[in-house]
Order: structure tokens, then C-alpha cells, then sequence
């Protein structure tokens, strides 16, 4: 499949796995990249590999970005309650303060 004339886009599957290693290795821009590309043919990632694109996101400070790939989540009915708990976790109370102390 090629999304943008760029190149080939690899299938669902490995696209999951490839934003999990990019997260892994806290190389974010590079997943969220991968989700924008995945979002032009309409297509997406599994909630496992969203959750992280998530997780990474909000570690960073990058709750917007997280919010939007949130809301592209729940368009595609692809949210679970770790998803939402992600979302939420800078929130006063449970600030990313917390999180980045248990990291």
C-alpha cells in the first residue's frame, strides 16, 4: 500500500509493531509519524500499540498530541479504560510528576 507516494506502508500488524518499538525507545515523533501516515488510508493501530503511543506521549509532555490521537481512538471505537487512564493521568492529582518518578 503506498499512503502518500513515498513509499510502502507496511500492514496493520507490523505498523503496531514497529510504534511499540518506537516508544520503547522513546523515539515518539517517529510513532506518531507512522500513526499519521496510518490515519490517511483510514487505517489503524491496535488499542495495545495506541495505549503506548499514549503513554509516550504523555511522559513527554505532549498532552494535546495525546488528546488528539485520543479522540482519533474513540472515532474508531479503539479505547479501552487504560486509554482513558492515560489520558487523564496529568490531571491535578495525578500529575505526570507522579509518573515520571515511577518511570
Amino acid at each position: 500500500m503506498n499512503s502518500s507516494g513515498s513509499g510502502f506502508l507496511p500492514d496493520s500488524s507490523s505498523c503496531c509493531l514497529l510504534v511499540e518499538r518506537y516508544c520503547m525507545t522513546r523515539q515518539i515523533d517517529s510513532a506518531i509519524a507512522l500513526h499519521r501516515k496510518m490515519e490517511k488510508p483510514n487505517g489503524t493501530l491496535d488499542i495495545a500499540a495506541y495505549n503506548m503511543l499514549l503513554n509516550g506521549l504523555i511522559k513527554e509532555r505532549r498532552v494535546e498530541e495525546a488528546v488528539k490521537v485520543f479522540d482519533y481512538m474513540r472515532t474508531r471505537e479503539l479505547q479501552s479504560s487504560a486509554s482513558f487512564s492515560i489520558v487523564i493521568s496529568p490531571l491535578p492529582g495525578k500529575g505526570i510528576e507522579e509518573s515520571h518518578e515511577n518511570a
